[in-house]
């Protein structure tokens, strides 16, 4: 994550964004208009909210607990800094918003345990947000995609407008149901990217010629630059302003698939509990790439909680 600066110098406010693989928890000060907030704690925690979830039954009891001792860090954090509650915003995309007897449950849970509510975003509101997050840290931007568990978000320049797309197309979908894991045979994992280069190319059609400058935004895309440059996010300055062209992610695609989970992690430059998606992550994007025929995307490690927290909440 980003480096972290003092709490001193203005009120703070409080981010929880409850993704599919993933919940994101920023602590930070809104910033003025344009810029990036100034963070003050940015740190995750793999809940794997969506493993195991079914329409009928919601999320599991062992993915409710993982995102209950989550929540429990979080708000030992917001206390700790003293933020209000008034001040502090829980978040929930594409995992939440697609299962609707598991956001039920999940949200009395959280009322009760905590005493706040969840805002679900809308697929245009996620993808928004997105893009506004990722013109933080690239002011002259013409196109942005979010990959997280469960979707591909797109948001890009009309006119004076704003145009959005949501793809079911996650790293978590990839890599459970699609058995994108390594090690894996690199014939087997170019197969992959093709067939999702293929959906890609029909699914955001729409996109037609793709406006640049295109960024891409989420874990997967910064896992990826942590690999190509072996630093970690925090070496790189904030906000992260990287260029990730098709044969890096490439490279990174040969790596993954050539080596255990086990060997993955002891990089020490992907998350432990991220090993397990971040080939699935490593294709989509290669695949990205050659459905929209782009020889690169820039990267950044803002997101969604840092557009809130820019914005004063939502």
């Amino acid at each position: 994550m980003v480096a972290e600066v003092s709490a001193e110098g203005g009120s703070l406010i409080a981010v929880g964004d409850l993704g599919s693989n993933s919940f994101k928890f920023l602590i930070a000060r809104p910033s003025s208009p344009g810029e990036p907030p100034a963070v003050v704690r940015d740190w995750l925690v793999v809940t794997r909210l969506s493993q195991g979830m079914s329409l009928e039954e919601g999320f599991s009891p062992d993915a409710m607990e993982r995102s209950v001792l989550a929540l429990e860090g979080f708000f030992r954090e917001v206390e700790e800094w003293s933020v209000p509650r008034e001040q502090t915003f829980l978040i929930a995309t594409e995992a939440v918003r697609s299962n609707p007897k598991g956001l039920s449950g999940l949200r009395h849970l959280i009322r009760e345990r905590f005493g706040v509510g969840i805002r679900v975003l809308s697929e245009r509101e996620e993808a928004e947000l997105a893009f506004g997050a990722a013109r933080l840290a690239f002011p002259k931007l013409a196109c942005a995609f979010d990959l997280g568990g469960g979707s591909l978000d797109a948001a890009w320049r009309e006119g004076e407008g704003l145009r959005t797309l949501s793809v079911k197309v996650g790293v978590r979908v990839v890599a459970d149901r699609g058995g994108a894991r390594p090690p894996m045979e690199l014939e087997r994992a170019k197969r992959i990217r093709d067939e999702l280069a293929r959906l890609l190319a029909e699914r955001l059609a729409p996109l037609g010629m793709v406006p640049l400058p295109c960024a891409l935004l989420g874990g997967t895309a910064t896992t990826l630059v942590q690999l190509k440059e072996r630093k970690l996010i925090g070496q790189l300055g904030y906000p992260l302003r990287v260029v990730l062209s098709q044969s890096d992610v490439w490279r990174q695609v040969e790596f993954l698939s050539g080596h255990t989970e086990e060997e993955i992690a002891a990089t020490g430059f992907v998350h432990p509990k991220r090993t397990d998606v971040i080939l699935a992550g490593a294709l989509i994007v290669a695949a990205l790439l050659e459905a929209l025929d782009l020889m690169s995307l820039l990267v950044t490690d803002l997101g969604i909680r840092h557009m809130v927290a820019a914005r004063g909440g939502i």
